[in-house]
C-alpha cells in the first residue's frame, strides 16, 4: 500500500512539475506580485535544474526506440510525433481528455460508442461548470495550471485516460457540482413559469436521475464485480510468473531477457530486461498492421537488443493492446521459427533466441488469463 502511494504521488510529481513551474510565476506575475514570483521561481529552480543537469549528465547517446522510451521522453515524442501528425494527435487526444475526464466519474464509460458521446457530454459539462464559476470567482493558479497541463495533453503522445486527468480531478469535480447546482436553480426556475414547463423541468430531472443511476450501477459493479476479477487474474497470472522466475533462477541466471512488465521481472529475478515499445501512431493512423509489424519482427528485435531469452506471459500488452489484437499478436508469436520453448507452465512462458541460420521448432501458444 505504502509503495503504490509513493508510486502515485511521484506520477503526480512528475506529471504536474512542468506546468506548475511555468504557471506559478506567470500566475504571479501576472497579478504583479513580483518580489513573490522571483521567490517562487529560485525555490522551484534548484529542484527542476538539479534534475535536468543529473539528466542530461547521464542520458545515454543511444537513439533505438528501447533507449529512447526508457530515458528520453521529449526524444521519444519527437522520434513519434511530426508536424504533419500533429492535428490527427490533437484531436485523438481531444478525445482522450473527454473520455478521461468521464471516467474519473464513471467507470470505463469510454469504451463504447454510446459511452464515448456519453463521456463528451459529461466532461463538455465538468468545462462549462469551471468556465461558469470561474467568471463568478475569478481565476486561480489551478486554473492557469489545467490550462497549461491539458496542453500538454494534447500534443503528447498517448491519448489521456483517466491516470493522465487525475491531476485536475478536484477542479472538475467542482465544475460538475457546479453545473448540477446551476441545473437545480434552472429547474426551480422553469418549474414556476406554468404546467407545461413543468413537464420540461420533469423530463430535466428524469434525464439528471437516470444519468446519476447509470453512474452509480456502472461504479458499483466495477467495485464489486470488476475490480475483484481483475486482481484475480493478476495473482493467477502472478503465481504462474513465480514459478517460472524460479526457473530462471535456476537454469538461466546470466540470460538477457524480454519482458512486457520488466520492472517487475526485475523486482523478482534481479535481472535487468527490455520490453518492446508499443509505438503509438498506427493506433492514431488506426493501421492495424502497423500495430503488428514489431511483433512479427520480434527476433530481429531481441537480436538487436542483445537477448538471450524471451519471458511471455497470457497477461502481456494488456496496457498498449485491445484483446482483439493481443489475441494476434499471441497468434504472431507463436509461429516464431527463431524461438525455441524452454519452459512453460500455467500463463507462462520462457523461449531461447536461437543463433543465425538454425532450424525451426514450434512454440506453445498461451491461453488468455479466465
Amino acid at each position: 500500500m505504502a509503495a503504490g502511494i509513493l508510486g502515485a504521488a511521484a506520477y503526480l510529481i512528475k506529471t504536474a512539475a512542468l506546468p506548475l513551474f511555468v504557471v506559478g510565476p506567470l500566475w504571479l506575475i501576472w497579478r504583479r506580485h513580483y518580489r513573490s514570483a522571483a521567490i517562487f521561481f529560485c525555490v522551484m529552480l534548484p529542484a527542476v535544474a538539479g534534475w535536468m543537469l543529473w539528466a542530461g549528465h547521464h542520458m545515454t547517446g543511444a537513439r533505438d526506440i528501447v533507449s529512447l522510451y526508457y530515458t528520453n521522453y521529449l526524444g521519444y515524442q519527437i522520434y513519434n510525433i511530426g508536424w504533419r501528425d500533429l492535428p490527427l494527435v490533437m484531436w485523438k487526444n481531444l478525445d482522450g481528455v473527454f473520455s478521461g475526464i468521464a471516467g474519473l466519474l464513471i467507470f470505463d464509460l469510454g469504451k463504447s460508442a454510446f459511452g464515448m458521446h456519453l463521456s463528451r457530454f459529461l466532461a463538455i459539462g465538468a468545462i462549462v461548470g469551471v468556465m461558469r464559476q470561474t467568471r463568478t470567482r475569478g481565476v486561480t493558479p489551478y486554473h492557469g495550471f489545467a490550462a497549461a497541463y491539458t496542453a500538454v495533453l494534447l500534443v503528447w503522445h498517448f491519448p489521456p485516460n483517466e491516470r493522465f486527468m487525475l491531476p485536475l480531478f478536484p477542479l472538475l469535480l467542482a465544475g460538475v457540482g457546479g453545473e448540477l447546482a446551476h441545473l437545480g436553480s434552472v429547474i426551480r426556475s422553469v418549474w414556476r413559469q406554468g404546467a407545461a414547463n413543468r413537464g420540461v423541468a420533469t423530463g430535466m430531472i428524469a434525464g439528471a436521475a437516470t444519468l446519476a443511476g447509470f453512474g452509480i450501477v456502472t461504479n458499483a459493479s466495477a467495485i464489486f464485480r470488476e475490480f475483484p476479477g481483475i486482481i484475480g487474474q493478476h495473482r493467477e497470472v502472478l503465481a504462474s510468473n513465480r514459478a517460472a522466475f524460479a526457473w530462471i533462477a535456476q537454469r538461466a541466471a546470466g540470460g538477457a531477457f524480454y519482458a512486457y512488465d520488466d520492472p517487475v521481472f526485475f523486482l523478482y529475478t534481479g535481472h535487468h530486461a527490455a520490453s518492446i515499445p508499443v509505438t503509438p501512431m498506427p493506433f492514431y493512423r488506426e493501421d492495424r498492421e502497423a500495430i503488428l509489424r514489431p511483433f512479427r519482427n520480434m527476433p530481429t528485435f531481441a537480436r538487436a537488443q542483445h537477448l538471450d531469452y524471451l519471458f511471455f506471459t497470457a497477461a502481456d500488452f494488456h496496457r498498449d493492446l485491445p484483446e482483439a489484437e493481443r489475441a494476434e499478436v499471441r497468434r504472431i508469436l507463436s509461429r516464431q521459427p527463431d524461438l525455441v520453448r524452454e519452459y512453460a507452465w500455467g500463463l507462462s512462458a520462457i523461449y531461447r533466441l536461437k543463433p543465425t541460420g538454425a532450424g525451426s521448432h514450434p512454440l506453445l501458444t498461451l491461453a488468455s488469463p479466465r
